[in-house]
């Protein structure tokens, strides 16, 4: 059963109990209600558990940031950083070519030496990236695509992320609203009625096989002389039910065990003697009938299985189960 799905169901399950028009297969006690919340809880931790983190954002690629036009030639930052280097060293050239302290002449002489050996340095570098210049280009263009192309991906699994995240805290405040109205309707005066339900949910702390042998032994003790085959039990549990219902009362030891892949449940008493039934449909109203009914059903809607040779597959046949 999806999130979706059990949440409408806890919402009808409600609102029925409420009404006092609870059906059978529904949900009637406060502690029914709150297992059915916890496993609201166990699916939103699931679908937190695989959500992944955000992905690193990805990095721009070298001189990304750099305009590089496809008109006109751009010089590379070192080519620019080296012009400038050249502009500096004129502008001290200038500042001291008037000077004229024998200490300023030296000066002036080495910076119209380092002038020219740079001025002949920029030139053969812009000579050179000039040259070089459409290889840049396309390798800029190319890069400058696919960067693109990264981010566009990254921002599609970053809002995708983000709106599961956003998806799970609503969910989450939904399982909290539902908390508080199970309490407001099992508090309020009178509470609901449970009269002529036979089946309600075992809340999880009840569904262990350790659970389930403790509830067959003080059966036993309630039962004398009555012998219950507890490894019937465990083969069913074998079959990964996703749900349990066990009688109200508690009478005779019937459990109905549901399955997410299939309609059909699974009726089980393991009450020595006794056989197993597999009913496809409308079980609610099929677990209501005495045995003999049962036993007596043409129609297919039910089959009836003895503990006999191939019993358990059968079993698993007719719950197509592999």
């Amino acid at each position: 059963m999806t999130f979706g799905e059990l949440r409408e169901f806890v919402d009808h399950s409600l609102d029925a109990v409420e009404e006092g028009s609870a059906e059978v297969g529904q949900p009637l006690t406060e502690e029914e209600f709150v297992a059915l919340a916890e496993m609201l809880d166990s699916k939103i931790e699931a679908m937190r558990a695989e959500t992944p983190e955000v992905p690193l954002k990805p990095a721009a690629p070298p001189d990304y940031d750099l305009y590089i036009s496809r008109y006109f030639f751009t010089p590379s930052r070192e080519l620019r950083a080296m012009e400038e280097r050249l502009e500096d060293l004129q502008q001290r050239r200038d500042e001291v070519r008037n000077d004229r302290r024998d200490s300023s002449r030296a000066e002036f002489n080495r910076l119209q030496r380092e002038i020219g050996e740079l001025r002949k340095q920029v030139k053969e570098q812009d000579a050179a990236e000039r040259e070089d210049y459409p290889r840049r280009l396309a390798a800029h263009q190319e890069a400058e695509i696919m960067h693109s192309r990264n981010m566009r991906q990254w921002r599609a699994k970053a809002d995708e992320i983000s709106r599961r995240r956003e998806s799970l805290a609503s969910r989450a405040t939904f399982v909290q609203k539902r908390r508080q109205r199970i309490e407001t309707v099992f508090k309020s005066p009178g509470g609901p009625s449970t009269k002529g339900l036979r089946w309600r949910l075992l809340p999880p702390g009840k569904v262990s096989r350790e659970a389930l042998r403790r509830h067959y032994d003080e059966l036993s003790k309630k039962n004398r002389g009555v012998e219950y085959d507890q490894g019937r039990i465990e083969k069913a549990m074998d079959l990964s039910p996703e749900i349990l219902h066990e009688e109200v009362d508690a009478v005779e030891g019937y459990i109905v065990f549901t399955f997410a892949h299939t309609p059909s449940v699974l009726l089980e008493c393991p009450r020595v003697g006794n056989a197993i039934y597999v009913i496809h449909h409308d079980w609610e109203r099929w677990s209501q009938m005495s045995k003999q009914q049962l036993i007596a059903d043409d129609s297919g809607a039910v089959v009836r299985i003895p503990h006999q040779g191939d019993w358990y597959a059968r079993v698993k046949r007719e719950l197509r189960i592999e």
